[in-house]
């Protein structure tokens, strides 16, 4: 029967050329996700880094602004003390005098 022929012979191996090619598509398609979500994960891992560092760097700078103040917070406190130091021994002096 030629109809039976004709599917066996140009049906049926364009049917397979098609499917093929669909598959090929279908695997490029994955391999091209593959990559894209490899890509994905990569600039992920690449940013997490630079927030990493980002908030390393900011603790650091608020440590040492923390040890800045507190630094001149002690500088402050020690000038502070000397300076009630020299009120207290002028005010002896004084009282010394009154009594003598």
């Amino acid at each position: 029967d030629n109809t039976q022929r004709e599917l066996v012979e140009n049906v049926i191996p364009a049917k397979d050329l098609i499917v093929k090619d669909l598959q090929e598509e279908l695997d490029a398609t994955r391999q091209g996700h593959a990559r894209s979500v490899a890509e994905a994960e990569e600039l992920r891992r690449k940013m997490q880094v630079e927030l990493d560092t980002i908030s390393q760097e900011m603790n650091q700078y608020l440590q040492e602004a923390d040890n800045s103040k507190r630094s001149r917070d002690l500088a402050d406190a020690q000038r502070k003390q000397q300076e009630m130091a020299e009120r207290e021994a002028a005010r002896r002096a004084f009282d010394a005098e009154l009594v003598a």
